[in-house]
């Protein structure tokens, strides 16, 4: 394998080498590593719901009646009465009439995007649009095609140049970007797609349970129900637990179950995991004051960033990026943060595009005001560090 050994000495060189960190002790809010306690912003449980007793014990239970997997495929023996009630929650969550479960959110993709296209089709994504988009529409039948990020005058301009070249377009975008924290203009989109009769897919990975007034997602947040686009999303953010799910019409989902090969075949998702989940949607159901009270501290943070001049974009999701550029004094931005007992990592290639390496920082609804606070007087002063932009 002399190969592979010339290409990690490539990557340690270039500062892309990857590593794993054991963590032995996690909190909602915090984490520990070789001992030593951190401030967790890098997290994307963005309402703590990881730990909601209501959760654990919907697990717990689970075990007992399921034991500790789902034993065969979905087709098989794999679908228990916790998948059921859980698909029936998602759908209602995002006003659909049918869902699907897949074990993570990137089989989800893959499953949609390889079962619905043919080659006579084009998927046409946002430049941006997060890795499982990108390898799941490489996989597919159909052709790629490229619009500028946020841009529907761009997206227009190439659905109207390909109009009539294939049998169907799909447009593929993020509601909430993963490493810009920016969202999808998607009243605009929608008003694209249907000019040019294109079906419109939305991944809601990080949108669900942070936009809109009771954490809804990306229709909520922009009042909207018109276009009715396929909702992709995932349970391992803001519902804290995993997997992955597809939400449309009760006709599209009959149909990936008969030709989704990433559901067909791959064992389902554990029951123990159904139960935490459709606990955790049954929360946000239940608890809109707990949203607001979230909102409050991204608001909050928001508000620090103007008033200290700290460089970081302006967001209005639960994902705040501070872009540094060169990848080496962002290792070492994280680092210091570590040093100060911040946990909020280096972002790089090819995550994100060359040159725009960043700190990632994540708002979970567990921090609190003075710990919100603390990281960011900490940001001003590893700012000033490093030079990144003006701080006062």
């Amino acid at each position: 394998m002399e190969e592979i050994h010339s290409r990690l000495a490539l990557l340690k060189q270039a500062n892309l080498l990857r590593t794993t960190k054991e963590i032995v002790k996690k909190k909602l809010n915090a984490i520990e590593i070789d001992g030593v306690a951190y401030l967790n912003f890098c997290s994307n449980d963005y309402l703590g719901l990881s730990g909601h007793k209501g959760a654990l014990e919907a697990a717990k239970q689970a075990l007992d009646d399921f034991g500790a997997g789902a034993t065969a495929s979905r087709l098989i023996c794999g679908t228990t009465s916790l998948h059921v009630a859980t698909e029936r929650l998602l759908a209602r969550l995002k006003k659909r009439e049918a869902a699907l479960l897949f074990p993570t959110g990137y089989m989800a993709n893959l499953a949609l995007f390889t079962a619905i296209t043919t080659p006579k089709d084009a998927i046409v994504i946002d430049r941006l649009a997060h890795a499982s988009i990108v390898d799941a529409v490489k996989l597919s039948a159909a052709r790629l095609l490229v619009f500028e990020h946020n841009s529907p005058a761009d997206l227009d301009r190439i659905l109207t140049k390909y109009r009539g070249r294939y049998d169907n377009l799909y447009v593929a975008t993020e509601a909430v970007f993963s490493m810009d924290g920016d969202i999808a203009p998607l009243p605009e989109l929608i008003s694209v797609c249907e000019k040019h009769k294109a079906r419109l897919i939305i991944d809601e990975a990080h949108s669900t349970g942070v936009l809109g007034k009771t954490g809804k997602g990306i229709e909520e947040y922009y009042a909207s129900t018109e276009g009715s686009p396929i909702i992709m999303g995932t349970c391992s953010k803001a519902l804290g637990v995993q997997g992955g799910f597809i939400c449309s019409s009760q006709e599209l989902i009959d149909y990936m179950v008969s030709t989704a090969r990433p559901f067909i075949y791959t064992t389902g998702i554990a029951p123990a995991l159904c139960g935490a989940i459709a606990a955790n949607i049954e929360f946000l159901f239940a608890n809109a004051l707990y949203i607001d009270q979230y909102h409050k501290k991204l608001k909050f943070f928001r508000k620090l960033i103007k008033a200290l001049d700290i460089p970081v974009s302006h967001s209005e999701s639960a994902i705040f990026p501070l872009v540094i550029g060169d990848t080496g004094k962002a290792l070492a931005f994280a680092e210091c943060l570590k040093e100060n007992h911040i946990l909020a990592l280096a972002i790089r290639e090819p995550t994100v595009p060359p040159n725009t390496a960043r700190i990632r920082i994540a708002i979970n609804a567990a921090h609190t005001c003075e710990e919100i606070e603390f990281l960011a007087k900490t940001l001003v002063t590893v700012c000033k560090k490093y030079t990144i932009a003006s701080v006062q």
